[in-house]
């Protein structure tokens, strides 16, 4: 079996320790993000107590990994803060979960590039998504496909239609190389197309393709935004 030690937790996070010699598994890590609050318990509190959780998890020294990793869990805490509005504190964990290296840490791109343009801070998210991009094209097996097609979605998102236009170019290039099944290659095409559209820019060859591609899939209105209201429903 595959383990793996903790590491010590970065001074600026604050939480009770409550030592807990275990192994953590994918299961656990499931488990917890399947929760539901608890009769009387707000959502808000379900969700703080979820990242104290998944700290405790990625920071006490006397527990091991299985099948998950410290960025994994360290990544679902960010997650949780930006569920919880707290930018700030969701920016610090996904970069600590980054920091980890790996392609696991990579899968925490997105909530930072969420977290920095919910604080405004625009210019930096656009550094973060072109090294991203520079990996990418460097080492294109770095990433999962669902990584790079939320890191687009995030730029639709927040309106920086040119920026998520580039990124989900580069999704299409990526899926021409034949790594991606072909629902992940079509939705690449169709959320260029659609930002394009939003952006009120003319049709050109891969649009005609990406609409070539909705029609095929019986997809009306095949936008990112409409795909991201779908599934958070």
């Amino acid at each position: 079996m595959c383990t793996e030690r903790r590491a010590a937790r970065p001074a600026s996070l604050v939480f009770y320790d409550r030592g807990m010699p275990r192994t953590i598994t994918a299961d656990d890590l499931a488990e917890l993000e399947r929760s539901r609050p608890a009769q009387g318990q707000s959502r808000e509190n379900n969700l703080s107590a979820r990242v104290q959780t998944l700290l405790e998890w990625a920071y006490d020294a006397e527990t091991e990994f299985d099948g998950v990793s410290r960025a994994d869990l360290l990544g679902a805490a960010a997650a949780g803060c930006l569920a919880l509005d707290d930018a700030p504190r969701a920016l610090e964990l996904a970069r600590a979960a980054k920091s980890e290296g790996g392609s696991d840490a990579l899968a925490a791109i997105p909530d930072i590039v969420t977290a920095l343009l919910l604080l405004e801070r625009t210019e930096e998210a656009r550094a973060e998504v072109g090294e991203a991009r520079a990996l990418v094209r460097s080492d294109p097996e770095a990433f999962r496909w669902i990584v790079l097609e939320r890191i687009g979605e995030e730029l639709a998102y927040f309106g920086l239609l040119e920026d998520a236009e580039r990124w989900f170019t580069l999704c299409v290039r990526q899926s021409e190389r034949g790594d991606v099944d072909d629902l992940a290659a079509d939705r690449a095409l169709t959320f260029r197309w659609a930002v394009r559209r939003r952006a009120g820019k003319p049709v050109d060859g891969l649009d005609g393709e990406a609409e070539s591609a909705a029609a095929a899939r019986g997809w009306t209105n095949p936008d990112p935004l409409v795909f991201r209201e779908d599934e958070d429903e």
